[in-house]
């Protein structure tokens, strides 16, 4: 688990897991890195995001993807 705290934000936790396998309706095996976050105020959940990805996710990695993957993402899709 990675935590930050911001001044003038939610405080973000963020969990991942790797090496989930996954077959899809092709039958094709898949391995993927799951990663949610988590936005609370004073302790109170306000969003919750999940993602999927073949991208490596650690605790170096994790906030980078999504603030700069996963949110961007959704902007384009929402």
């Amino acid at each position: 688990m990675l935590r930050q705290e911001w001044v003038d934000r939610p405080v973000q936790e963020y969990r991942w897991v790797t090496q989930l396998g996954y077959e899809d309706s092709e039958g094709r095996r898949w391995k993927l890195n799951a990663l949610e976050c988590t936005e609370s105020v004073k302790g109170v959940v306000t969003h919750y995001f999940a993602w999927l990805a073949t991208l490596p996710v650690g605790v170096k990695t994790v906030a980078e993807m999504a603030q700069k993957g996963g949110r961007d993402r959704w902007k384009v899709e929402n």
